[in-house]
């Protein structure tokens, strides 16, 4: 990035692949936020270290075409304003996890049971940064986070409920109680 066209400007990037560190490929660059446009649905929460939004491979068409309609000595004009994302159902399966059946033995149909593992509030430990910059001084006690490690504790915290209702069941007993009350979850979502 040429640092004498990004200083002090919101910058819109699109991404065919991983979006990892374009935020701090803007800030060294002298870029003050970031607009950056996926070619791909991604169902994963970002954190970045400037101001920035993610927007679908459409919308990002139409900003550049707003950018080259002014001409090279145009100014186009870009806010990127607090905003709060709210989704009405929280179960809900990453497209990258396993729903089953098993692509090779269709025969198997694991995994059993899923939870919710993604974009998980989770405690964060102060001493590590919030994002992949090791330079980047931000602390929070609390870190969305998404994998197996974060869908584990809400299988778990089912089933010791179930458990202290049930002290002599077994975990076989507790897996096949969680199996046969479980819903099933459309795969629209």
């Amino acid at each position: 990035m040429e640092p004498t066209i990004v200083n002090r400007t919101i910058v819109l990037c699109k991404v065919t692949g991983n979006a990892g560190g374009t935020d701090q490929v803007v800030k060294l660059a002298g870029g003050v936020g970031l607009v950056l446009q996926l070619t791909m649905p991604v169902d994963q929460a970002e954190t970045f270290e400037i101001p920035a939004t993610i927007i679908s491979n459409e919308a990002g068409a139409i900003i550049k075409e707003y950018i080259e309609s002014l001409g090279p000595e145009g100014k186009p004009v870009a806010r990127i304003e607090k905003s709060y994302d709210f989704t009405g159902n929280a179960v809900y399966v990453p497209s990258f996890s396993a729903r089953g059946p098993n692509p090779l033995y269709t025969e198997i149909l694991k995994p059993d049971l899923v939870a919710p593992g993604m974009n998980i509030l989770a405690a964060y430990p102060d001493y590590l940064p919030f994002g992949d910059d090791p330079s980047d001084t931000r602390r929070f006690p609390f870190q969305t986070m998404s994998g197996t490690s974060m869908a584990t504790p809400h299988v778990t915290g089912a089933a010791a409920y179930l458990k202290s209702f049930h002290p002599t069941w077994s975990p076989a007993s507790l897996r096949s109680a969680l199996m046969t009350t479980a819903r099933p979850v459309p795969p629209s979502r």
